[in-house]
């Protein structure tokens, strides 16, 4: 199943257009509404949920970190 991040897909482009070096323009202004065609039901939400075995960052989140 893929996956879609909207929101980080909006953003990743509001970065490309105020770009990053030379331009270096303040904000973007996303003009487009976003629409749903339906809203998420419990069967939706339940298929977000990514086991461990497959979470990229789970490596990193269960680390135990060392005392100071």
């Amino acid at each position: 199943m893929t996956q879609v991040n909207v929101a980080d897909a909006v953003a990743a482009a509001a970065v490309f257009c105020m770009g990053e070096s030379d331009e270096q323009t303040p904000l973007a202004i996303v003009e487009a509404p976003l629409q749903y065609e339906t809203r998420p039901t419990v069967a939706h939400r339940n298929d977000c949920i990514v086991p461990l075995s497959e979470d990229l960052y789970s490596p990193l989140l269960l680390q135990k970190s060392e005392p100071n």
